[in-house]
């Protein structure tokens, strides 16, 4: 009928449906990160002049891992920006992406078995993220728009088996996780959807 106005509840939904929800939100802005990330590693690796990491099949055994005795010590501020020699990768399942360079190595891993519970003083969460550098291990707070998120198409999988080394960064790829190792001091750590144990 004509002068009619549209009822409220109609209204509301279509006044719902034009905005997007903040964990699609979050998706996006990771997204993008993840595209400039890659293009940022295909610049660097068609650049020529960096050292070439050595891709091997891993048959060694790292030292026991312990149990990560605090997951929030570290970096509160996040991870830092990658060194220009860096080399990223993520395991065949996707879960997990790592970059390795010759000041450190870090992964993230997309879905874990159980969410880490919220540590206070950190907007984000402490358990997705872990890195290791000359300093030792450290499990920094990442914010939502950081949060790690599937490989980009076309990032180098590392296979089951398959070690990655830049510097004396190592990382070992196998079924049930990564581990990345300081050679110089044995320490490092290992991530699978268990979560994240020390090394050394």
């Amino acid at each position: 009928m004509a002068g009619m106005s549209t009822p409220p509840r109609q209204a509301e939904g279509q006044a719902r449906r034009g905005r997007m929800s903040p964990a699609l939100v979050a998706f996006v802005v990771a997204d993008v990160l993840l595209v400039l990330l890659a293009v940022w590693i295909g610049v660097s690796m068609s650049s020529g002049d960096e050292e070439e990491p050595t891709a091997s099949q891993s048959t060694s055994a790292s030292a026991s891992p312990s149990p990560t005795s605090d997951p929030g010590d570290g970096d509160a501020e996040g991870t830092a920006e990658p060194a220009a020699d860096a080399e990223a990768f993520a395991s065949p399942s996707g879960n997990i992406v790592c970059q390795v360079s010759s000041t450190g190595a870090s992964c993230g891993i997309v879905s874990l078995a159980t969410e880490p519970a919220p540590v206070p003083g950190c907007d984000g969460t402490v358990g997705h993220v872990v890195e290791v550098t000359g300093d030792g291990v450290s499990v920094p707070c990442v914010g939502p728009a950081d949060q790690p998120a599937a490989p980009p198409a076309g990032t180098q999988q590392l296979a089951y088996g398959s070690s990655l080394a830049v510097g004396p960064y190592s990382c070992d790829s196998t079924e049930t996780g990564v581990t990345c190792t300081d050679t110089a001091t044995g320490q490092g750590f290992t991530l699978a959807r268990a979560g994240i144990t020390r090394v050394g």
